[in-house]
């Protein structure tokens, strides 16, 4: 098994732990902060990989906005929650590996 792959799965598990501990004091997205860990994460496997990843990185924001536009709409979650949901996924899963 690659390492990135052994990485990525430690980077899934911080921002789960990250996400239960900040919930408990406000209300943060998870969806929002799960798409943002699948945008870092492809960013993350582009640097490794060798890969240009604007094409999905595109298809990645136009998800997630989707994903975080319906958040906005159904009213279960103010901009910013859904804002520094997305951020803590895409950061976590971008810069976090490279520390391990």
């Amino acid at each position: 098994m690659p390492v990135w792959v052994i990485l990525m799965s430690l980077c899934i598990t911080a921002i789960m732990l990250a996400m239960f501990i900040i919930n408990f004091f406000w209300k943060i997205s998870i969806h929002a902060a799960a798409i943002g860990g699948f945008t870092g994460g492809l960013f993350f496997v582009a640097y490794l990989l060798h890969i240009n990843p604007v094409p999905f990185f595109l298809v990645a924001l136009l998800v997630g906005a989707g994903v975080m536009a319906a958040r906005l709409q159904l009213g279960v979650h103010t901009a910013a929650q859904v804002i520094c949901g997305y951020l803590l996924g895409f950061f976590f899963m971008t810069f976090f590996p490279f520390l391990l």
